[in-house]
């Protein structure tokens, strides 16, 4: 079990604020870092959804059923 698990907000902000400052900042670091990885996450993928939302929506794409290139490479 993580000694997390089961801490209330009010002891882990009592933890957090005797931590020496160059640990606290390491903490702050690393969860600044994978809150930016997971924003950089969601942003890529809306651009991706958007994308592909412009390709349907364009009258001039050439398009091909998933099931016709299926059948094209062998699969059933």
């Amino acid at each position: 079990m993580s000694k997390l698990e089961g801490m209330s907000a009010a002891t882990l902000m009592q933890q957090i604020r005797i931590l020496p400052e160059t640990e606290k900042k390491a903490l702050f670091d690393a969860l600044w870092r994978e809150d930016r990885e997971a924003l950089l996450d969601r942003l890529e993928e809306e651009q991706d959804l958007q994308e592909a939302r412009a390709i349907l929506n364009d009258p001039n794409t050439e398009w091909v059923p998933w099931d016709e290139v299926k059948r094209s490479l062998g699969g059933n």
